[in-house]
């Protein structure tokens, strides 16, 4: 069947009242942030943390969900990636140069634009989620709860977990060797069926959703990126590593929501029910049956 383009520039087209702008981060990159802040009195004020190489407008239908329910919506182009700044050696690469960094934009734009009119709820999905949680490991004050989607806390592909440990020491690493293309990628192309590449039916069964995540890249070279650095799995890999310490994880303060998809191909969540059953507060994790990643 043949999904014309209206259907997909329909989920792509921006909610009314949309709010769109640049902010500087702490390494002096701009990165693009958008809202939907049509509630003077919200119920509560959501702040999404994209994953893996994605662009805050594949959320603008989530977003005019969120505000049929009476809450405002706040969310950014992680560094790298969609339209806010790229690191200068490569623009087409996935990369960080720290998940310390990462956390420190999410939580700078939490403070700086964000208001405390009303609970605010932080929202990550895949990579996102693994921000999310050691955000909210490192500074317990900041937010007033988190949800959590197909969150990276372990890999599912055996090739990624059998290196999982080896990479959380790999710091060591000159920049140069970082910032090269990991085993497997490179430079963006649509999602196809071919492999290393994962087909686009692997990561969500919804036929329209299945061509979303190029949509954009396809038509304004802007978006594109590509497969992640060994840099961006190294920092990654620590991440995941200091998520489930015990000691990082008693740090939380706040409760805890998480959403599984039970044919994930991409995540390990076996992990997230080891972080979901050791967390000091409230919290509850679903099994989403059939579902896939996104």
């Amino acid at each position: 069947m043949v999904y014309f383009h209206t259907e997909l520039d329909e989920l792509l087209k921006e909610p009314e009242g949309w709010n769109s702008g640049f902010f500087t981060n702490g390494r002096g990159m701009k990165l693009r942030h958008g809202s939907l802040k049509n509630h003077d009195k919200p119920k509560a004020n959501i702040v999404l943390v994209h994953g893996l190489s994605e662009y805050l407008d594949k959320f603008f239908e989530l977003s005019r969900i969120f505000n049929e329910r009476g809450c405002n919506l706040y969310t950014y182009d992680q560094a790298g990636c969609g339209l806010s700044e790229r690191f200068d050696y490569d623009r087409s690469r996935s990369h960080t140069d720290s998940m310390d960094e990462d956390i420190r934009d999410l939580l700078q734009f939490r403070m700086d634009h964000v208001p405390d009119n009303a609970p605010t709820i932080v929202f990550g999905h895949s990579t996102g989620g693994l921000i999310v949680t050691r955000a909210a490991q490192t500074e317990p004050e900041a937010f007033d709860g988190a949800v959590l989607s197909s969150p990276l806390l372990g890999h599912k592909i055996k090739a990624a977990r059998a290196t999982e440990r080896l990479l959380a020491h790999a710091d060591f690493l000159p920049d140069s060797v970082k910032k090269k293309y990991a085993p497997s990628v490179g430079p963006w192309k649509k999602r196809t069926g071919s492999k290393p590449d994962l087909p686009s039916e692997d990561f969500t069964r919804d036929p329209i959703r299945q061509q979303l995540h190029d949509h954009l890249p396809i038509h304004n070279p802007d978006y594109r990126i590509g497969g992640p650095t060994l840099g961006w799995m190294i920092e990654r890999a620590k991440g995941m590593r200091d998520a489930l310490k015990d000691e990082n994880i008693r740090k939380i303060r706040i409760p805890f929501f998480a959403a599984a998809a039970g044919e994930d191909v991409l995540v390990n969540n076996e992990k997230l029910k080891s972080l979901m059953s050791r967390i000091p507060t409230p919290s509850h994790m679903m099994t989403f049956v059939g579902a896939k990643h996104e």
